[in-house]
This record gives structure tokens, C-alpha cells and sequence, in this order.
């Protein structure tokens, strides 16, 4: 099974919410144990989704070595893997609307 737009924006948003915490102050352990909590179960739930498993293993490598430039990757590969499984979403919608008989517009 593949993680859906909104684990990936959950994801997003630790990611976000751990950049406002470290212009703040350092990370401590607590906090850095509870993001690889959730991220572990992610990671554990969605084990056949490859773009996820590699961005939950950057960012396990982020939280580890702090590298900015890793932030960035995870934080472009995050945005555009939410556009992708938004747009495989809607085309699954649509070709369901469309199996039974209902009017689709696609225009």
C-alpha cells in the first residue's frame, strides 16, 4: 500500500514545525525521539511505497547530521510527491465517477 497526500503531508508539516523549533532553540532528544517514532511508523505502515521510504530515511539522516541541504531535498521531494499522489487520486476518482453510467466532464 502507498501512503496517501495526507500522511505525506503530515509528514511535511513535522518537517516544518521541527524548522520553527530549531530557529528557536537545539532539538533535544525527546523531540528527536518522537519525529523517529513517527516516522519509523510510517515507514513500518508503508513499506511497499519507495519515493516515502526514501524520504523518511533522509530525514532520519537529517535528524542525525542536521545538513540544510538535506532539508531542502526532503522538503522538494516532499511537495512534489503530495502533488503526485493528489493528482493519482483524482484520477482514480474520475474513472470511478465514470464507470457507472455518470456524466464526466473532463474539460
Amino acid at each position: 500500500m502507498r501512503a496517501s497526500q495526507y500522511i505525506i503531508k503530515n509528514i511535511y508539516a513535522i518537517l516544518d514545525r521541527l524548522d520553527e523549533i530549531e530557529r528557536e532553540h537545539d532539538i533535544d532528544e525527546s523531540e528527536r525521539c518522537k519525529i523517529k517514532d513517527v516516522l519509523e511508523k510510517f515507514s513500518c505502515r508503508y513499506l511497499e511505497d519507495d519515493e516515502l521510504q526514501s524520504i523518511c530515511d533522509e530525514f532520519m539522516r537529517y535528524l542525525e547530521n542536521r545538513d540544510k541541504d538535506l532539508v531542502d531535498r526532503i522538503t522538494k521531494d516532499l511537495e512534489e510527491l503530495v502533488y503526485i499522489r493528489r493528482l493519482e487520486t483524482l484520477i482514480v476518482e474520475l474513472r470511478f465517477k465514470g464507470t457507472s453510467g455518470h456524466m464526466v466532464d473532463y474539460t
